[in-house]
């Protein structure tokens, strides 16, 4: 079970700061790279690790991590920079299909 097992090591990669860990033959929890906030007055660290994310999916959901996964893409993307509706919508479509891609790459 990926509950005892150090999630810096397991998983699938959905893009390249998400990925799904396994939590038992049938549940995934999806996770994200980033470097850590300093709490309380602490240091933060400078290397990213990866963190739970509390977005729980079934095997038969996986699909829907994948859309979660493209959607805070272009969410990220909106935020750095002006977007238009369509270039919003051709940019997720983008991202999209390369995590599809990638996921059939895996499975064939």
């Amino acid at each position: 079970m990926a509950k005892h097992k150090d999630i810096q090591d397991i998983g699938i990669l959905l893009a390249n700061e998400w990925k799904l860990v396994p939590l038992d033959d049938r549940n995934w929890e999806l996770c994200h790279l980033h470097v850590a906030q300093p709490r309380g007055g602490r240091e933060g660290g400078t290397e990213p690790r990866w963190y739970r994310c509390g977005r729980f999916y079934q095997y038969n959901t996986v699909d829907e991590a994948m859309l979660y996964v493209a959607d805070q893409l272009v969410k990220a993307k909106a935020w750095a920079q002006h977007m238009e509706l369509g270039s919003a919508l051709v940019e997720y479509r983008a991202i999209a299909e390369s995590i599809r891609a990638a996921a059939s790459g895996a499975v064939a």
